[in-house]
């Protein structure tokens, strides 16, 4: 059995013509054989519009087919390190815009309550006063909070890059 990745094929029979090498008079049989035994080990496959690209696929031996998988491990590999790193990179980014957007508003928190609008609000009024100190507080810690998640997210980051590059390198 061996693993091979979805690349967005239509139909379950395209899949068999990428997986196995059938040939001969009974090359009909062989292919729904074959697709049999893909269904059995990825009932995923039954909607294929529901699957995304790179899924992973098992891809059981079919005695009567010639696996076309069969040279390909470090192909496989290769593949789904090449994915790791773009899913890495896209959740880093998704991540970075996130604390960004979460510094941005802490910040704008601040200033607005900062304002001279809301000082005078507040020294005209006792509560809002202290529900003006309350927001501080509140904004001060989203901003320690994200500046924790940003520093995190860098280290994180690094630490599975190396790891992807340290994987990649005992490949060669």
């Amino acid at each position: 059995m061996r693993l091979a990745t979805y690349n967005g094929e239509k139909k379950l029979s395209e899949l068999v013509a990428r997986f196995y090498r059938i040939e001969g008079r009974a090359s009909r049989a062989v292919t729904m054989d074959a697709e049999e035994a893909l269904l059995r080990a990825n009932p995923q496959l039954s909607d294929l519009k529901t699957l995304r690209k790179g899924a992973v696929i098992v891809v059981p031996h079919v005695p009567e087919a010639n696996d076309t998988t069969a040279a390909g491990p470090f192909e496989l590999t290769s593949e789904l390190i090449d994915d790791l790193r773009r899913i890495l990179a896209q959740a880093n980014a998704a991540l970075a815009d996130s604390v960004r957007a979460e510094v941005e508003d802490a910040r704008e928190g601040t200033s607005l309550l900062k304002s001279r609008e809301f000082k005078a609000l507040a020294d005209k009024f006792a509560p809002v006063k202290d529900r003006l100190a309350m927001a501080m507080q509140d904004v001060k810690v989203r901003l320690e909070q994200a500046e924790t998640a940003e520093s995190t997210r860098k280290r994180v980051v690094a630490v599975l890059e190396k790891q992807l590059a340290a994987l990649s390198e005992r490949l060669v």
